[in-house]
C-alpha cells in the first residue's frame, strides 16, 4: 500500500500537522480501497468470522451474516432448503453443516435458491456452498 501511515516524524508537539500530513495517507487509503473495489488490486485473505447457526425451518432459512451452519429442521439427518431470506445486494454468504452427519441439500427455482448446475445441490460433511445475493430485493440467491 502506497504511504507509510505510521510516520509522524513531521509533526511536532504543539503545532498544528500540515494538511499535508493529514490528506495524503487519507488520499492513499482511498485509492487503494477504490482499487480493491474495481479489482485493479488484490487482496490475500477474506476472513468471514465465526460462523453462527441457522436452523431450517420449513424449507427456509433466514441470514444475519456472511457465514453460517446450516442446521437440519428438528435435527434430522437429512433436510432440503428452498428459500433464503435476508440479506441485501451484493451479500455473500457460506454455508456450511453443522454436523459431518447431516445433507441439507439446496433446491434449485423452488423458492429463491438458484445453483451454478441447475439441480439440487447436496452439502454434506465438512463441505462448504456460497450463495450471492444478486437482486437490491434480496430474492434471488445465485451458487458460487
Amino acid at each position: 500500500m502506497a504511504g507509510n501511515f505510521a510516520d509522524t516524524s513531521g509533526i511536532v508537539d504543539a503545532t498544528a500537522p500540515a494538511a499535508a500530513d493529514i490528506k495524503d495517507p487519507i488520499d492513499a487509503l482511498d485509492d487503494e480501497l477504490y482499487n480493491l473495489e474495481q479489482g485493479d488490486s488484490a487482496f490475500t485473505q477474506l476472513n468471514l468470522g465465526v460462523a453462527t447457526t441457522v436452523t431450517i425451518a420449513t424449507g427456509a432459512v433466514t441470514v444475519s451474516g456472511s457465514f453460517h451452519e446450516i442446521t437440519n429442521e428438528a435435527s434430522a439427518g437429512t433436510d432440503t432448503l428452498d428459500t433464503i431470506n435476508g440479506g441485501a445486494e451484493g451479500d455473500i454468504v457460506v454455508f456450511r453443516p453443522t454436523t459431518i452427519a447431516n445433507t441439507t441439500s439446496f433446491s434449485n427455482g423452488v423458492g429463491n435458491i438458484y445453483t451454478s448446475t441447475g439441480a439440487t445441490v447436496a452439502l454434506t460433511g465438512h463441505k462448504t456452498i456460497a450463495f450471492i445475493c444478486v437482486d437490491e430485493s434480496g430474492l434471488q440467491w445465485w451458487q458460487i
